[in-house]
């Protein structure tokens, strides 16, 4: 990653050798800003409208809950939400030792 960005400065500095600033950033708007308005434009709505569209499986889910909603029990237990909290972050305490170990080394 740091080469490519020694390579973007240097590609840089060489354009600004041909150009005024000013020329350079007006250049670097034209060819970045109408790719990216086009993306924005045509690209992105058709997208967006392509995944709401409804999948065979998320039918199929939608026609299960539709038959379950009389039962008066649910199938499974769902776990609250603080208990699935918990179990997935790590506890304050750890987190911090974990801090001070990698810090301590790094020196």
């Amino acid at each position: 990653m740091p080469l490519l960005f020694v390579l973007a400065g240097a590609a840089a500095w060489f354009a600004l050798g041909h150009r005024s600033p000013g020329d350079y950033v007006v250049e670097r708007f034209k060819r970045l800003l109408v790719p990216f308005v086009f993306g924005v434009l045509v690209i992105v709505p058709p997208q967006a409208y392509l995944v709401a569209l409804p999948t065979d499986k998320g039918a199929r889910q939608a026609t299960e809950n539709r038959k379950s909603v009389g039962s008066s029990r649910p199938s499974r237990r769902i776990p609250s939400r603080s208990s699935a909290r918990r179990r997935i972050s790590p506890r304050p305490a750890r987190l911090r030792r974990l801090c001070w170990a990698l810090a301590a080394s790094r020196s």
